[in-house]
């Protein structure tokens, strides 16, 4: 009888519990959302422009990288095919520009010639959405080649040191180095 008695009383405290928590409203209020709107329309007003110059930064970067790749891969295939692998700027091809071109150079002029096989053609504009250009670079003749032994040449017969510089859209600027040995570095300028 004991038993009967506690658990009609239990039964009892929850149908109670069922009922108050029937009769509670759920959700969130019309006040409520529009507070959270209001904070994540403030956060995001603070975070956009750091976001925007994040963007571009990783972009020229990204397109400094690029640079310093295409320099080593220039490197490694004039190695590899025992031939002069040349990096040209401000080239034209089928009547597009391209910010450089790197290509197998088989008549060893440091100017490209139809037929000679092109492997990488860059127009770091159209690639990185107009947030990255080239300033300037400082190869002799607009070129330099890399020699089956690793070591660079120039258009003007001399080693090939110098420099590409870069820049994005809010004043970033890094410089690509290649040393006459071959050695590549990347330099942040600001």
């Amino acid at each position: 009888m004991y038993f009967a008695c506690h658990k009609k009383r239990d039964d009892m405290k929850l149908k109670r519990r069922e009922k108050d928590i029937m009769q509670k409203p759920s959700g969130f209020t019309l006040l409520e959302l529009m507070i959270i709107l209001c904070l994540m329309g403030i956060i995001a007003a603070i975070a956009m422009p750091n976001f925007m110059s994040w963007k571009h930064n990783y972009r020229l970067k990204a397109a400094a990288q690029d640079v310093y790749s295409n320099f080593q891969l220039a490197k490694i295939t004039a190695v590899r095919r025992n031939t002069l692998c040349t990096i040209s700027f401000n080239q034209t091809l089928n009547s597009q520009n391209f910010d450089y071109i790197v290509y197998l150079d088989t008549d060893r002029s440091l100017t490209y010639t139809d037929g000679e096989e092109v492997i990488v053609k860059m127009n770091l504009q159209k690639e990185y959405e107009g947030s990255v250009a080239m300033e300037s670079e400082t190869f002799s003749g607009n070129a330099v080649a890399f020699m089956p032994n690793g070591l660079t040449k120039g258009g003007g017969g001399g080693f090939g040191a110098g420099t590409v510089s870069l820049a994005n859209t809010i004043n970033g600027s890094i410089k690509v180095v290649l040393s006459s040995v071959g050695g590549v570095r990347m330099e942040r300028v600001r």
